[in-house]
């Protein structure tokens, strides 16, 4: 399938919120920004592709086109080589001192 038409399938993902947001395109902001502090300590950044998904891209240059944010953490621990653990001791404490 192309991207074209991959991205006319309108089913949200469940992470995706609709209510109480004065747009969508705030959320995605605010939500984009959270996940770049998390992948930051995981050397990986993302940003949005206009309506088709994200790209990821790790700190060797590295870059992954992901349709939703289900698919974020795979791609992750492959560019980075590391398992991703939201209980890691080290990630909590860099995003507690933030």
């Amino acid at each position: 399938m192309c991207s074209l038409c991959g991205s006319l399938i309108s089913d949200q993902h469940w992470s995706v919120r609709v209510k109480d947001v004065p747009s969508r395109k705030a959320e995605r902001r605010i939500q984009i920004q959270f996940i770049n502090q998390i992948l930051k300590y995981y050397g990986a950044r993302i940003q949005r592709l206009g309506n088709y998904g994200f790209l990821l891209t790790g700190s060797n240059r590295s870059s992954q086109l992901i349709e939703d944010l289900a698919r974020l953490w795979v791609e992750v621990e492959k560019i980075s080589g590391v398992k991703c653990d939201p209980l890691n001791p080290k990630l909590i404490d860099m995003m507690l001192s933030e």
